[in-house]
């Protein structure tokens, strides 16, 4: 037995890394990649957003290939509901699950979803938009599933860029597919480790100053466990309207957002309540690289202020 002076075998530990212009581009060539010309569904969370400007990320490149789908539950706290998830697996073919990872935070049941979807045959690809540091510097998701999606612009200072992970060998992509990625490794020109700590303090310590709001502004997730870095601060608006105080924070120079604000219309309202319920009630809040404690104080205040004069 011999031990060789460095590593050598490049297939080990290998995760091709693919870019293209945004994350939506990525998760098409997947999708094709995975069907190759079967019949079959994809498996999709009951939770996916729309707006007029960008259309649905999520849902867009379904679509826009003419797959089937099928739509799991998601909780009243945007958690996998996992019997119905069971269920749509044992009901259908599915070729691709889609798990997303909502915020930057990871999802309890995230590995039974991954183990039930390789029980039924099916490959799983991980949306990773807003989750791309508690992948690469949390290490908590991404690797599960044979695939995953970065979207750049969601956590770094840039205006467009996507990216699709292969966990496993890349050379089962058609050619053509793979002709279709940019070389492009920008994200590497910013130390994420750092934005990554930043992220996680300006959570931690927003988190402690709602904590004067509660039961009017109360965290979707109370606990941020480790390796978990938030792309924004998920909050649940209780008592006033969240679009008139989405407005109100905006006129005063806040960059609050509401994710998630509309869901796809194939999101059912009879069929999926517990997922149109939460669309009206959350809001998310600034926690990236660029803000200071200064500015948090002052946007809880600005929320309390905001809350209070529409109750008056």
């Amino acid at each position: 037995m011999e031990i060789s002076r460095k590593a050598t075998i490049t297939d080990k530990y290998l995760r091709r890394v693919l870019f293209y212009e945004n994350a939506r581009t990525g998760f098409r060539a997947f999708l094709q990649a995975a069907f190759n010309g079967r019949s079959g569904k994809v498996l999709l969370p009951a939770y996916i957003g729309w707006s007029p400007k960008e259309g649905s990320g999520v849902f867009d490149p379904v679509a826009e290939l003419g797959m089937d789908y099928v739509f799991y539950r998601m909780t009243e706290g945007l958690h996998i509901d996992m019997e119905d998830a069971a269920k749509c697996f044992m009901a259908n073919d599915i070729i691709v699950a889609v798990v997303i990872h909502y915020f930057g935070y990871v999802d309890p049941a995230y590995g039974d979803f991954v183990a039930a979807a390789h029980d039924a045959g099916a490959v799983v690809l991980e949306d990773e938009a807003h989750s791309m540091l508690s992948d690469i510097i949390g290490g908590i998701c991404g690797r599960a599933g044979e695939a995953c999606i970065y979207s750049l612009h969601k956590l770094l200072p840039m205006d467009n860029g996507g990216v699709l992970v292969l966990n496993s060998d890349g050379g089962r992509l058609p050619a053509e597919v793979q002709s279709e990625a940019q070389d492009d490794g920008a994200y590497w020109d910013y130390d994420l480790l750092a934005i990554a700590r930043r992220r996680r303090e300006n959570a931690v310590v927003l988190s402690q100053m709602l904590q004067k709001l509660a039961g009017e502004v109360d965290l979707l997730w109370p606990v941020m466990k480790d390796g978990i870095v938030p792309q924004t601060l998920p909050v649940l608006i209780r008592n006033v309207s969240r679009d008139r105080l989405y407005k109100v924070m905006n006129l005063h120079g806040y960059g609050i957002v509401s994710l998630y604000h509309t869901l796809v219309e194939q999101i059912k309202t009879e069929e999926f309540p517990a997922s149109h319920e939460l669309s009206h009630k959350i809001m998310n809040l600034p926690v990236h690289q660029d803000v200071s404690r200064e500015e948090l104080n002052g946007l809880v205040d600005c929320l309390a202020a905001g809350i209070a004069n529409l109750k008056s």
